[in-house]
């Protein structure tokens, strides 16, 4: 799809009265507008080999991020010229970003201003920018989608193995190649997700869209994160009907025994972690209803009640942009009792968490970053359901990815990992981009026929 100037040539009609001679035409040129160059192949493959390696830099390589990020500022720099440009073309999708990003960074300085706070209070939550950035380098290089969803499984894989290592050889009971355990899980559930909506409907597209989750749900196994779990299981068993065009009881039983045998398999595997993190969370309520709170589970309510405590007695400015720990240095016995519960610096809650600590603009604005996002997805989805081959599975991938995040999000807090934050803003990001372009095609192919 190119972009083409246009010259239009404007003739003053001939204005003819009784008894005078007609005027001169003039002809008044109006000045064309400015051509964005075409990419060039060595860039726009650069581009491709990111949108491919993107899975495999996040879950398998040591600060993968940063190597991702580093080659969008190099693309983004090529491309310097056309920014203006794309973001004309494409400002539907890009204003409202910009507005959901803005609003992030404003809070963070008025709470940063207003408490006194140190620089580095911005360092993960300025991590947003990457939405718009990595959407821009996108809509200038139009990298091929499907090159997203063949990453997918090898970067999966390479994943899975590197997990068993860690977990059969190095006897680590919660591996996470080399991440921080919850937020590799959060990756992993995610990217489950996203490559269970591979676009096409034949037996072979089906297969390799549930491998996706099956290799995912085999890495959570090891790495035993209850929540990443969760929100893999609960985003695809709510995506089965949506993933086929044609669905039907059988295919209802296939998917349902594949994940009843996924399951299984976790439960009677061996020394299975999964099967003793859930064992544990059913001994912490048990405690919990008894009035005893020093267990895993039960440090994370008073956690909660400590959340929702500062946001009524703080409800416009909260606490203060990372500084939830003040609330558990504020416990008895805290900071310099060794229990777990004086080390923890935050809501291990996405929602109370910005609430708590930069108030109810501060979680209006952290809701942005899904509600935004998630609603450009399902209006591309709605829009283009059966009619096009590839925007419709664009724009399901990106709004299961929204809902998995939001799950994920219920028992960890996305802007405390640099790593976290990195990934979910980098694959909205590039899944906007890459529905833009194709949104953009599919409406100028709907306006060309007759």
């Amino acid at each position: 799809m190119k972009d083409y100037a246009q010259t239009a040539v404007l003739t003053d009609a001939y204005s003819v009265e009784v008894g005078k001679e007609p005027d001169m035409p003039r002809k008044e040129t109006v000045k064309p507008q400015r051509l964005m160059s075409p990419p060039g192949q060595m860039a726009s493959g650069f581009a491709s080999v990111l949108v491919f390696a993107f899975p495999l830099l996040m879950l398998a390589v040591p600060r993968g991020a940063g190597v991702f990020l580093i080659g969008i500022v190099l693309l983004l720099i090529m491309s310097a010229g056309s920014l203006a440009e794309l973001h004309r073309q494409y400002r539907h999708v890009l204003l409202p970003v910009w507005l959901s990003v803005g609003a992030i960074l404003a809070v963070q300085l008025v709470s940063r201003y207003t408490f006194g706070l140190p620089w580095d209070v911005l360092d993960n939550p300025s991590r947003v920018l990457a939405i718009p950035l990595v959407c821009l380098v996108v809509l200038r290089y139009r990298p091929n989608p499907m090159l997203l969803w063949k990453g997918i499984p090898p970067g999966l894989l390479l994943a899975l193995l590197i997990v068993a290592y860690q977990f059969f050889i190095d006897k680590d009971s919660r591996p996470g190649a080399w991440t921080f355990i919850i937020a590799f899980a959060n990756m992993v559930a995610t990217l489950g997700v996203v490559g269970f909506f591979r676009p096409g409907q034949t037996h072979r597209d089906h297969v390799a869209a549930w491998l996706c989750p099956a290799l995912a749900m085999l890495v959570l196994i090891m790495n035993g994160s209850r929540g990443a779990w969760l929100a893999l299981v609960l985003t695809v068993v709510g995506s089965i009907y949506f993933r086929y065009q044609k669905f039907n009881l059988k295919v209802a039983v296939i998917s349902l025994c594949s994940l009843a045998l996924i399951g299984t398999a976790a439960w009677t595997l061996p020394n299975s972690p999964f099967k003793e993190r859930l064992e544990q969370a059913r001994h912490d309520i048990a405690e919990f209803h008894k009035g005893n709170t020093d267990t895993s589970l039960g440090e994370r309510l008073v956690i909660f009640q400590l959340a929702t405590s500062a946001v009524r007695q703080h409800p416009l400015t909260g606490v203060g942009s990372g500084q939830f720990g003040s609330l558990t240095d504020a416990l008895p016995g805290c900071p310099a009792d060794e229990k777990e519960i004086c080390t923890l610096k935050h809501a291990h809650n996405d929602l109370l968490d910005a609430a708590a600590t930069t108030g109810l603009p501060g979680l209006a604005a952290f809701l942005s970053l899904l509600l935004v996002p998630g609603f450009i997805f399902w209006r591309a989805w709605m829009r283009t359901c059966g009619r096009d081959e590839i925007a419709p599975y664009l724009g399901k991938a990106g709004f299961g990815a929204v809902v998995a995040s939001l799950i994920c999000g219920f028992s960890q807090v996305t802007m405390a990992h640099q790593a976290n934050i990195a990934f979910y803003a980098s694959l909205i990001g590039l899944m906007l981009g890459l529905l833009a372009v194709r949104m953009r095609a599919f409406t100028q192919n709907t306006q060309d026929q007759p």
